[in-house]
């Protein structure tokens, strides 16, 4: 839970050390005569934190691997919240927008700053796209390392592979090594990651392999004739899945937070202003049902029932918006999932709840 929280916690200490040097400086230097009182600050930095640490997470700022646009994006949402919440509020308990501002400001670089550090200190939680890109050696004859290829370009992925090691004890003159000397060569050309293609290599021999090579290395695991590759960076743990449901966005972790928070605000929303709206839905019957369900995270208000793309809960609404007297074809259907799967924004469902709150 710790190694999870690590980076928020930090991100909140930066964040609050800005606030209060610029609120210092704002004091000592541009208003000297204004004084806020303590109880107030404590609502006002809790307020400002909540809103840019909370951004910042549903931005992704938080996911692997690190990107800083993610967090420049979560620190200008929340800015914007904060902001709009300043508005809103009487002229007698508004918060100093200049302070507001100047801390966002030296919090953002603040933050950008401690990854850099981080990431030259190794790191891995901050680790970018070019430091995760280790170079990849793959164990297996042609066919196989073709097949992995496909797959890994397939699922969108970039990889650094440098060779590939026989299998068996005999190479052929396209391959670096044979497999006995794995280790070696591994360490050789600096390898980070080694995909085994189970075909001529048994589970066991791979295994036994894993373990000779220690816990430096990342593994993954590919079972010939399959479309994917699984594994983890010890022969203990789980890890990665390439497969090529990569190419479909709604796989993202950041989709499936955003998606589940959608659910979750318009079901509490719902269930708040019942009184009001179940006058105007259609099945009235069914209205709290859903938003429990949906609570509970057994539904979801958007989605599609199509086993060609990735799983998502059972729903409620399709992908689109139901045109009165038309019935959509089936292609167009699959057309309209695949796009929505492929290319999931929060957004979308916003528009499609919003389009048809009235059939719940």
């Amino acid at each position: 839970i710790f190694s999870i929280l690590s980076l928020p916690i930090l991100d909140a200490g930066i964040l609050l050390g800005s606030l209060w040097a610029m609120l210092s400086l704002w004091q000592g230097y541009v208003k000297p005569d204004t004084e806020y009182k303590f109880s107030l600050l404590l609502i006002f930095f809790f307020t400002y934190l909540l809103s840019w640490i909370g951004a910042i997470f549903f931005s992704g700022g938080y996911d692997k691997p690190y990107k800083a646009q993610r967090v420049l994006r979560g620190m200008l949402v929340g800015s914007i919240i904060i902001l709009s919440i300043y508005a809103l509020l009487p002229e007698g308990f508004r918060f100093s927008r200049g302070i507001t501002v100047l801390g966002a400001l030296t919090g953002t670089l603040a933050i950008l700053f401690s990854r850099y550090v981080l990431q030259r200190l190794g790191v891995k939680s901050v680790a970018g796209e070019d430091q995760l890109n280790k170079k990849t050696i793959i164990v297996g004859h042609a066919d196989e390392e073709d097949e992995i290829k496909a797959l890994i370009d397939k699922a969108g992925i970039h990889k650094n592979i440098i060779g590939v090691v026989s299998p068996v004890a005999e190479k052929y003159e396209y391959q670096i090594s044979s497999f006995e000397k794995l280790k070696p060569i591994s360490k050789l050309y600096g390898a980070g990651e080694i995909i085994f293609s189970q075909h001529h290599l048994s589970f066991k021999e791979i295994i036994n392999q894993m373990t000779h090579l220690g816990e430096e290395y990342d593994f993954k695991i590919h079972s010939f004739g399959t479309d994917s590759i699984i594994g983890s960076n010890s022969k203990n743990t789980a890890g990665d899945l390439y497969t090529t449901e990569m190419i479909y966005n709604i796989t993202s972790a950041s989709s499936r937070r955003n998606k589940r928070v959608v659910d979750l605000c318009f079901s509490i929303f719902f269930i708040l202003f019942s009184p009001i709206l179940i006058w105007f839905v259609k099945d009235k019957r069914h209205y709290f049902r859903y938003c429990v369900l949906i609570l509970e995270g057994d539904r979801t208000f958007v989605g599609y029932d199509d086993p060609q793309f990735p799983e998502l809960k059972a729903h409620i609404f399709p992908v689109y918006t139901q045109i009165k007297d038309f019935f959509v074809p089936t292609e167009n259907v699959e057309h309209l999932n695949w796009m929505y799967a492929k290319n999931y924004s929060p957004w979308h469902d916003v528009k499609i709840i919003w389009e048809n709150w009235r059939r719940l």
